[in-house]
C-alpha cells in the first residue's frame, strides 16, 4: 500500500509538472513553480499531517494512506483529461 502510494504520487508529481509546463508562459514559469512549491512544501504538508492525524485518530492508522492512495489514482486519471481540455482552450 505504502509501494502503491510513492508510486502513484511520482506519477501525479510528474503529470501536473509536466501540465504546467505546457500551459503556462515560460516568462512566468519560474514564478509559477516558487508558488507552487511554497503551496506544496508550506501549506500543503501543513494541512496533509494535519488532516493524516486527524484521519488515523477517527479511523485508525491505514486509514489516511488508503485515502490518500485513492486521491493520488484519480489525479492520475483526472488531470490528463484536464490538462487536453486546457490546452485545446488555450489553443483555441
Amino acid at each position: 500500500m505504502l509501494a502503491l502510494n510513492a508510486f502513484l504520487g511520482v506519477t501525479a508529481s510528474v503529470i501536473m509538472s509536466s501540465l504546467r509546463q505546457a500551459i503556462v508562459p515560460d516568462h512566468l514559469l519560474g514564478r509559477v513553480n516558487s508558488v507552487m512549491t511554497f503551496a506544496g512544501s508550506g501549506i500543503g504538508l501543513t494541512a496533509g499531517s494535519l488532516t493524516g492525524g486527524l484521519l488515523a485518530t477517527a479511523l485508525g492508522i491505514g486509514a489516511p494512506f488508503l485515502i490518500s492512495a485513492a486521491l493520488i489514482a484519480a489525479a492520475c486519471v483526472f488531470v490528463p483529461r484536464i490538462s487536453r481540455t486546457l490546452r485545446q482552450a488555450a489553443v483555441a
